[in-house]
């Protein structure tokens, strides 16, 4: 959680819009992406204050997104819920493709992460 937090903080305060903060965001979580991963896919159950941990950062990703759609990034019909999962996805997909040698580097797979997410769920921009 913390590795996450800190990926996350580092480029929030960095970025004026959606498409730089959702670029920046997917690059800097290329690292922890197996964590990602895993956080997503914990049962409820586990431990209270890691759940709490665990909505708080889905909240702050929530809110990204409906930034993005309000700028027309993501299509505003597009539930949140349904783009965050798409994102964690394409965090751990580029996370396991920088881990297999796939010889594509960070920046590569940042921009197939975009294409990826601006093409699937792209709004009005």
């Amino acid at each position: 959680i913390e590795a996450t937090d800190e990926a996350a903080a580092k480029i929030m305060t960095h970025v004026t819009n959606s498409r730089d903060a959702l670029r920046a965001l997917l690059k800097a979580m290329i690292e922890v992406g197996d964590r990602c991963y895993f956080l997503t896919r914990l049962p409820e159950a586990v431990d209270e204050e890691i759940n709490g941990h665990i909505r708080r950062q889905e909240r702050e990703l929530q809110e990204l997104i409906r930034w993005a759609q309000s700028e027309g990034v993501i299509d505003s019909e597009v539930p949140t819920v349904w783009a965050s999962s798409v994102l964690n996805s394409l965090i751990y997909a580029a996370w396991e493709m920088r881990n297999n040698d796939s010889g594509l580097d960070k920046d590569q797979l940042t921009e197939l992460g975009m294409r990826t997410l601006e093409r699937g769920l792209g709004g009005s921009t």
